[in-house]
């Protein structure tokens, strides 16, 4: 569907076939500190099924899955010389990921975060809205 001269919007699966094979799976996640001020930190992450997984240290992000609070997570592919590109969103809730099955499939993901340092909590973003758009 056209959302104006040379934006299309993507179905939700489209969205999530796009993060699947992203090349560098690395987005970013918006998170409210204190209700009030957004924070937006890039993230390397995984799809499972369909959700958003990641791998945290304690935090301002482990924090928003502690308690469960809405976060946006978002996914960009640009080709600038060609001036096309895509853009993805996931607004959902974050919770950590504390199920025995659950973490055994979610460590064998290929999730591993660039930042030095642990990061042994994954955190799960289970969508409510994937909403996206392409450039061409």
């Amino acid at each position: 569907m056209s959302v104006g001269e040379g934006l299309e919007a993507l179905e939700p699966e489209t969205c999530l076939e796009l993060l699947r094979r992203h090349p560098s799976r690395v987005g970013r996640v918006a998170v409210a500190d204190d209700g009030r001020r957004p924070t937006i930190m890039p993230v390397n992450y995984a799809v499972d099924d369909d959700a958003i997984v990641f791998r945290t240290a304690e935090g301002a992000k482990f924090s928003a899955a502690v308690r469960q609070a809405y976060v946006a997570f978002e996914v960009d592919d640009v080709d600038v010389a060609w001036k096309e590109g895509w853009s993805v969103l996931v607004r959902g809730q974050a919770e950590g990921v504390t199920d025995p099955e659950d973490l055994e499939r979610v460590r064998a993901l290929p999730l591993q975060p660039w930042a030095r340092g642990a990061r042994d909590h994954f955190v799960r973003i289970r969508p409510e809205t994937i909403t996206g758009r392409r450039l061409r």
